[in-house]
């Protein structure tokens, strides 16, 4: 059944267009602001801004050890955020292809690091990095991707979705090995739509926040598209750029990049847990 707006839990309020949200060992959220705040908080708490990176922050990630990893547009750098706020830089691409706008980044269970580089947003230019537990990035693909922005790996670990934005699409690459990727394929095409971010459900079910319109789309492992939720006045969703299952629930939060707000829905079927490895 499809929720509506009357659905919908407040969470959080009182962020800085929020673009992305994730879970940390810690079972709290975390987030980024457009001003380079990061943000930790817990269901009915007022975030609280532990660090500052400047920039702007898209997706962040974190670690087993409470690390966050934000892929700053602003300063075209993945930053390691500690626990206490202490910001360094993780990623600026490699040498000779430097990042330009880090979008989002994803673990593995092994400690690699994946992260969009969405490049324009009308041409085709995108990339896709991987960082090693090591931390020497490499450049992992691309060139000619319409904006990859969300990422995820499904339940088993065997492949890598990337929204590409502009497509718009999901597509995937099998991972073959420690940090390697082979030929993607198209997993679902989107018309109509600007997906942005995603999350997986326990059942393989795949969760996909849409900067417009304003609706959270599933699809199923037979690649059936559904509303999850949709707000066609966009004064609730506004702009639901990312989603992430609250640990211990079957509560989907989405991220509210048109305002200040984290909400919830109850999807019915909990998260896929997410890889916490300790990189390094």
């Amino acid at each position: 059944m499809q929720a509506t707006i009357h659905d919908v839990q407040p969470v959080a309020t009182g962020l800085d267009h929020a673009e992305c949200l994730s879970f940390g060992p810690d079972g709290a959220c975390y987030a980024g602001g457009e001003d380079g705040q990061v943000y930790r908080f817990r269901r009915g708490e007022a975030p609280a801004v532990y660090a500052r990176t400047g920039g702007g922050i898209g997706g962040v990630c974190l670690d087993g050890d409470g690390n966050l990893y934000d892929c700053n547009y602003g300063r075209a750098a993945v930053h390691r955020v500690s626990s206490a706020g202490e910001v360094s830089v993780y990623s600026a691409g490699t040498r000779k292809q430097p990042a330009i706008e880090p979008n989002y980044a994803v673990f593995d269970a092994d400690g690699f690091l994946y992260y969009s580089d969405s490049g324009s947003y009308y041409r085709p230019t995108g990339r896709l990095f991987v960082v090693r537990p090591s931390g020497e990035t490499e450049f992992l693909f691309g060139g000619h991707l319409h904006y990859p922005n969300g990422l995820a790996i499904d339940p088993d670990g065997s492949w890598l979705y990337v929204v590409q934005s502009i497509a718009p699409n999901i597509i995937r690459f099998p991972i073959v090995g420690p940090g390697r990727i082979g030929e993607p394929e198209i997993y679902a095409k989107l018309p109509g739509v600007v997906p942005d971010g995603l999350a997986f459900a326990g059942s393989g079910n795949l969760y996909v926040a849409c900067y417009t319109p304003d609706v959270i789309l599933r699809v199923q492992p037979n690649r059936g598209v559904g509303v999850v939720i949709e707000d066609p006045g966009a004064d609730v969703l506004n702009r639901p750029t990312n989603v992430a299952f609250e640990p211990g629930t079957t509560n989907l939060w989405f991220s509210n990049f048109g305002g200040h707000t984290v909400g919830a829905i109850d999807v019915g079927e909990s998260g896929a847990p997410l890889h916490l490895p300790r990189p390094g």
